[in-house]
């Protein structure tokens, strides 16, 4: 019994980081991958290191829209949110994929993932409900669409650093 809640533990605390970690080691990878002095071995044109979405103001309150983006794109620019995590504190993003939750010695946690084209990755941001929602009943099911609006922040537990959307909302998609 001992040794299946420690690989609870263990599993529940590698998904908490799957929202983080992933996001920041995809994104190294991808902008090392893009890296001027690299060779482009045919594989298309290199991306832009200025298509990156920086913050911006509109006219419904949505500084960063991550909804109109790829999957590729998206798992770059969460790299890069994380990577520049300044540049996005209290701004508010959009971005739509896959609801996921999971408990974590109590504390249940909230994302949004993005699969990236091939299926093999997964990326995505933890986030809070701006209203008091209780769980399941007020959640999509896992794995269905959603779209999720929040403010972009951070926490730290255990010296390790975590975006998320707090103040969020969210809707299924239909």
């Amino acid at each position: 019994m001992k040794h299946m809640v420690g690989a609870w533990m263990q599993y529940a605390l590698s998904r908490r980081q799957l929202f983080a970690s992933c996001a920041a080691l995809f994104g190294t990878l991808a902008l090392s991958a893009c890296a001027p002095e690299q060779q482009n071995k045919g594989v298309g044109p290199l991306p832009d290191p200025e298509l990156q979405v920086a913050p911006t103001d509109s006219a419904d309150g949505v500084n960063v829209d991550l909804t109109h983006l790829n999957a590729m794109m998206i798992f770059s620019q969460i790299g890069y949110m994380n990577q520049n995590r300044d540049q996005f504190i209290g701004k508010t993003i959009k971005i739509k994929g896959n609801f996921d939750s999971y408990d974590n010695n109590g504390r249940r946690f909230y994302g949004v993932l993005i699969t990236d084209t091939t299926g093999c990755c997964t990326t995505g941001l933890e986030f809070s409900s701006a209203e008091e929602k209780a769980y399941p009943a007020d959640y999509p099911e896992i794995g269905n669409e959603m779209t999720v609006t929040g403010v972009f922040d951070t926490y730290t537990e255990e010296d390790i650093t975590y975006i998320y959307l707090r103040d969020a909302s969210f809707e299924a998609s239909k």
